[in-house]
């Protein structure tokens, strides 16, 4: 899974084919860099304007 961070909408989106899936929203602050665990199907965010890192679980 490619994942990517919008720093326009505070979002991480993913791609599928030759189309962007909005995954992740409502962030306060701009992600700035994301990692990815397949095998728990978490997404590690980093926020350096909150000097914060989140981990989500997708559905």
């Amino acid at each position: 899974m490619v994942l990517i961070t919008s720093w326009a909408d505070s979002t991480v989106l993913s791609l599928d084919g030759d189309k962007l899936v909005r995954r992740i929203s409502g962030f306060g602050t701009p992600p700035a860099d994301v990692t990815y665990d397949a095998g728990r199907r978490q997404v590690g965010i980093v926020s350096l304007v909150d000097n914060r890192f989140e981990l989500w679980t997708l559905p």
